[in-house]
């Protein structure tokens, strides 16, 4: 949103590939801190590699 801050981004790593050529399950999180001086927020991004914007 316009005004929002980035205070942290991180890419987690929680699970191995279930098969030798598979992806690993990830998450993508980032922490902001709203523009309307209310307190910061953690959103995911992505997880598990499937693009989920929330």
């Amino acid at each position: 949103m316009a005004g929002d801050r980035l205070l942290d981004a991180r890419v987690e790593w929680h699970a191995p590939p279930t098969e030798p050529a598979g992806d690993p399950a990830l998450l993508l999180t980032v922490t902001v801190a709203p523009g309307d001086g209310s307190a910061p927020t953690c959103r995911l991004l992505s997880a598990q590699g499937q693009g989920m914007l929330m």
